[in-house]
């Protein structure tokens, strides 16, 4: 189960469950068909954790996303929260291997008061 919701600064996307490969593409898919997507930064909850991913799929995330951006969406930044330390060495793993290639910065956290500190602060985006 998940749901999407309209912040002031963001947009929060819950994922409830054991979260796999699967629900995380159809949800990426679901929310990057929002317009308001693409002009706004978020945060990917994940109360189940980040899931164990092949490489494959890390890439197969990456190129739903870049296929699916609006031309100059930039100036964004993305927080995924994962219950657990496995969680986020994956969300960090994925990070690293698909920031160069977004036009947005990606960072992992263990807890949401972290990630949404981070996403509110004026840090310099791409």
């Amino acid at each position: 189960m998940h749901s999407i919701e309209k912040k002031d600064k963001y947009l929060l996307i819950r994922v409830e469950g054991k979260v796999s490969f699967e629900i995380l593409n159809q949800v990426i898919l679901e929310v990057m068909s929002r317009e308001d997507y693409h002009s706004t930064s978020s945060i990917w909850d994940l109360a189940g954790g980040f899931p164990a991913m092949r490489f494959a799929e890390f890439n197969t995330l990456t190129a739903t996303i870049r296929s699916r951006l609006i031309k100059g969406a930039v100036g964004r930044k993305t927080a995924i929260v994962a219950s657990t330390g496995f969680g986020v060495e994956m969300a960090q793993l994925w990070s690293r291997m698909a920031e160069p290639l977004l036009p947005f910065k990606i960072r992992a956290f263990m807890s949401f008061a972290s990630a949404e500190t981070w996403i509110l602060s004026e840090d310099v985006v791409h």
